[in-house]
């Protein structure tokens, strides 16, 4: 049985002196530089430069929606190969030439502005920050360093709506008693609480019973998302979406400054969301993933 395989989802602007670009601008740019290896990343002297390059531009219909649909590839060049000497009982490391490209899938609806890159690492793939980046590298290089890529991951706003919408399955928290900003009686409550027992942190998580969910009702879950709103903590969760996909947004860092924790939570919050793919088939699902970042971004 093939395993699930994991999208995150973000929004996306592609653009050349600060214009930004259409469906077609989109298209023309993946099919002019398609197959085009362009030097990426460090520069070091013992070994020659990697490569990035955008593979397969393709494109369908959904819903009467235009999808764009490539891959984004990284070829190194060059491998590390180990070798052992049983007599010397050492083992040795060269550098190997290696031609092998890793790449990332990635499906857009541009007339939206939001995208799913598939995240997975591996001999054959790329994480979706490795495939950021490189297509970042593509964009600048080709234009001379007035292309841009920017990538605009979950903001507070969403967040809150995730928090509503989704089945909730689990739920991390890291709080710390409020002081002296004041929030609802329910968490002034738990803070008086922490500061009697002279508890300063409280991490934990939270579960439903088997094949339940959670939803915030004015319980821990909204405690603690109460006291992350005025920067005494932060929190992650996973749950089932509305049309039944399961989606993780990880805890950020928790701070003991308060103004740290707050600017924190406006990084980027990165969310994953797992597919199942269609009769066990481990293939690029562009119809179900379109059609659930649709729904995701409110469409």
């Amino acid at each position: 049985m093939a395993r699930s395989i994991p999208y995150i989802f973000c929004r996306y602007r592609m653009a050349v002196q600060e214009q930004a670009l259409d469906v077609h601008g989109q298209r023309q740019f993946l099919n002019e530089e398609q197959g085009n290896g362009l030097p990426h990343g460090r520069l070091r002297a013992d070994r020659p430069q990697a490569n990035a390059l955008i593979m397969e531009p393709n494109e369908f219909e959904s819903d009467g929606e235009i999808c764009l649909t490539w891959s984004v590839g990284i070829r190194a060049g060059v491998r590390i190969q180990t070798e052992y000497d049983s007599q010397t009982r050492t083992r040795t490391l060269q550098l190997v030439a290696d031609p092998h490209i890793r790449f990332a899938p990635v499906l857009a609806l541009p007339e939206r502005g939001i995208m799913a890159i598939e995240d997975r690492s591996g001999d054959e793939q790329i994480s979706a920050r490795q495939a950021i980046g490189a297509f970042r590298t593509i964009m600048q290089t080709v234009h001379d360093g007035d292309g841009s890529f920017e990538v605009h991951h979950g903001d507070p706003e969403d967040i809150e709506r995730w928090l509503d919408e989704w089945e909730l399955k689990e739920y991390s928290y890291t709080i710390a008693p409020l002081n002296p900003i004041s929030a609802s009686a329910f968490a002034e409550r738990r803070s008086e609480a922490m500061k009697r027992e002279n508890v300063w942190k409280d991490a934990g998580k939270v579960l439903p019973p088997e094949g339940q969910s959670m939803q915030p009702n004015g319980g821990i879950i909204q405690e603690a998302n109460e006291l992350s709103e005025v920067g005494y903590g932060q929190r992650g969760f996973r749950g089932r979406t509305p049309d039944g996909h399961i989606a993780h947004v990880p805890k950020p860092r928790f701070h003991d400054d308060r103004h740290k924790n707050l600017a924190e939570q406006q990084k980027p919050h990165f969310v994953r969301v797992m597919f199942e793919p269609d009769n066990g088939q481990d293939t690029f699902l562009g119809g179900q993933v379109a059609s659930a970042l649709r729904r995701f971004y409110g469409g």
